[in-house]
């Protein structure tokens, strides 16, 4: 059941709300309805269901009622003075990202982070493709880990796509690949049941619960 979505009269008695055209009046109202338990919401989906001005949104923001993103997402500034939603039941926004760049004030307002603030537009462009291409690192390094520890090398590009799409934590794949390759599937007949990698990984096989039961026999097999 969705919580109550609730305009707190000290923000819209304001004169710099009354200011603002009707349509403008509007499109708050409708991008508070429409936004997730955090106050965010993509304001060209508003604008797509319900109508309005690109122009109204520019308006909002530089009002200060709206917090924008280069990616079209927008965040409510006075969201947590306008909603006391039940905690329990507040659903985690989806914008992950957005949410890293802001703060919240003692008064309860979002802002831009002071790193992110001070930024000019060529600086926080910059700033953003860092932490991207950080990402993509990441990513890139934990693969090689796993390849480097994986005992069958075999189909490389399909299993750092794999990789790519499942971003499987690290440690567990690196753990589960160090029991599994103690089993008696992995060891006899020279590995020859090693599941490829792009399939191990596609299948979360780092999440099976294994019973290592080592024969003799196979011990000394090291990939």
């Amino acid at each position: 059941m969705a919580q109550k979505r609730m305009f707190d009269r000290a923000i819209i008695d304001t004169d710099r709300f009354m200011d603002l055209p009707m349509s403008g009046k509007a499109i708050y109202f409708l991008l508070g309805m429409e936004a997730d338990d955090e106050g965010f919401v993509s304001y060209k989906k508003v604008l797509r269901i319900h109508g309005g001005n690109e122009d109204d949104v520019k308006v909002l923001t530089a009002k200060g009622f709206l917090i924008l993103f280069p990616s079209g997402v927008v965040v409510i500034t006075d969201w947590n003075k306008n909603n006391w939603l039940d905690t329990r039941r507040t659903r985690p926004t989806e914008y992950k990202k957005e949410k890293t760049l802001l703060q919240v004030t003692e008064d309860k307002m979002y802002v831009l982070s002071e790193c992110v603030a001070s930024a000019t537009p060529e600086e926080y462009s910059i700033e953003e493709k860092r932490r991207e291409e950080k990402s993509i690192v990441h990513t890139t390094g934990d693969f090689s880990l796993f390849w480097k520890e994986y005992p069958k090398k075999i189909g490389k590009g399909a299993a750092e796509k794999a990789w790519k799409k499942m971003k499987p934590p690290i440690e567990d794949v690196l753990d589960a690949i160090r029991v599994q390759r103690q089993t008696d599937q992995w060891l006899k007949n020279k590995g020859q049941f090693i599941p490829n990698p792009a399939t191990w990984l596609n299948q979360k096989r780092w999440e099976d619960e294994v019973e290592v039961t080592i024969n003799p026999k196979f011990a000394k097999y090291d990939k």
